[in-house]
């Protein structure tokens, strides 16, 4: 579907656009204001949207439960800070579920990280003592 261009250029910088329109897909009405230099857009392809990272959180989140529980860390600083993006709009929603879940498991899996730690670290501590008498 190709975007329909409003603005009161002329027929010439209109099919400019367009034909740069039908190469990046912006939304389907996208208005174009050279007084203010910006596309605007109805559709989150806009350029003021950023595309969602839920994917990413995800394998992060269950990779921290997994293989790699630092991972947890960083799934839950994305998740976290992708979710604001979300509800401040400035980020695609449409990925909010899954960044949810990986989120969550980004949080379970540092707790878990910080109990092997603390339990490695008592462990060590008891046995410690026990070579040393």
């Amino acid at each position: 579907m190709r975007p329909i261009l409003r603005s009161s250029f002329s027929n010439n910088t209109q099919a400019l656009f367009a034909s740069i329109l039908d190469k990046c897909y912006f939304g389907d009405v996208v208005e174009i204001d050279m007084s203010r230099g910006s596309f605007e857009s109805e559709g989150y392809h806009s350029g003021r949207v950023q595309p969602h990272r839920g994917t990413l959180v995800l394998v992060l989140g269950i990779l921290s439960l997994v293989v790699c529980a630092p991972l947890g860390i960083a799934a839950w600083i994305m998740g976290s800070n992708d979710l604001a993006a979300m509800r401040a709009g400035r980020m695609d929603p449409s990925g909010e579920s899954m960044t949810q879940v990986g989120y969550v498991l980004g949080i379970i899996g540092t707790v878990f990280f910080g109990i092997g730690i603390v339990a490695a670290c008592l462990w060590f501590a008891a046995f410690g003592m026990m070579v040393q008498r």
